[in-house]
């Protein structure tokens, strides 16, 4: 699993401890650090272009003051004006969560166990029907996260309940998300305005540069 979910998985488990409401919160910023990887991840494979998009999509995220936000510029990269300048080898990440998936894959079941947590809060969800592309994982999310910490009160009995299928649907979404199964690599900028490789992260993780003008890899 991506060593940033594994270690908000683990805050999980600390908040486990502590009492429902805590790992209910906890799971929801596993949530939302799942959207964020998504979308910046996606963001990063946005080759250069006349009409800058990717500039466009990364002022939007960074002025954006909710997950809402981060949605609307997920749907841009995915079906948007963004989509179109994705680098190749991003193409079969995007279609992993535009595609619609059976009954009977992983992708169908992470949705259908969001929207069961969505149920149980008083949420009304997405319709499912038998196929749902993965994208709409996301836009459930913003409306879980929103109905039980931006409108209203939620008791901790609630929260009891909905935390298995949402804790179940985040753990799918980590450990199956073709995107999070690649090699990363975490890129940090020093004062002199130099681009540094962290060290720390797996062998093999890659680093691409504007139209694949530079490649370097850990070995």
């Amino acid at each position: 699993m991506l060593m940033p979910l594994k270690r908000m998985l683990d805050r999980v488990e600390t908040a486990r401890n502590d009492s429902d409401t805590a790992l209910f919160l906890a799971l929801l910023y596993s949530g939302e650090l799942v959207l964020k990887l998504a979308a910046a991840a996606l963001l990063a494979a946005v080759a250069d272009d006349r009409e800058r998009n990717a500039k466009r999509v990364a002022q939007r995220l960074v002025r954006s003051d909710g997950l809402g936000g981060w949605v609307e510029a997920l749907t841009d990269l995915l079906s948007g004006p963004a989509s179109r300048y994705l680098v190749r080898e991003s193409i079969a990440d995007r279609n992993s969560l535009t595609e619609k998936h059976g009954r009977d894959s992983r992708q169908f079941e992470a949705v259908s166990l969001l929207a069961e947590a969505l149920e149980v809060v008083g949420a009304r969800a997405s319709p499912i029907g038998s196929k749902i592309a993965l994208r709409q994982w996301f836009i459930d999310l913003v409306t879980l996260r929103n109905r039980t910490r931006a409108h209203g009160a939620t008791g901790p009995g609630t929260f009891r309940k909905a935390a298995p299928a949402l804790e179940r649907s985040l753990r799918l979404m980590g450990s199956e998300l073709p995107l999070f199964l690649r090699p990363w690599g975490y890129v940090y900028k020093d004062l002199g305005g130099r681009r540094h490789l962290h060290s720390r992260w797996r062998p093999g993780a890659c680093l691409v540069g504007p139209r694949g003008s530079h490649r370097r890899c850990l070995r």
